[in-house]
């Protein structure tokens, strides 16, 4: 079930055309995501800092074997 927001945002859809282009050239070359635009730019970012965070936390303290 799709919320309000989220059929206004999925309705206008992304030109096929536009969408075909960016997978073509994806796996052209060999890229391992495709992003259709930008808009979850900024919450990627944030993922990778928290687990950059995780390896800092562990940063110089070998691991027991």
């Amino acid at each position: 079930m799709t919320s309000c927001r989220q059929e206004k945002r999925i309705s206008p859809g992304i030109e096929p055309n536009y969408a075909g282009e960016l997978v073509r050239e994806g796996v052209e070359k060999d890229l391992p995501c495709i992003f259709t635009d930008l808009e979850f730019e900024p919450l990627v970012e944030a993922r990778f800092a928290a687990v950059k965070q995780g390896f800092d936390h562990n940063r110089g303290r070998p691991p027991k074997r």
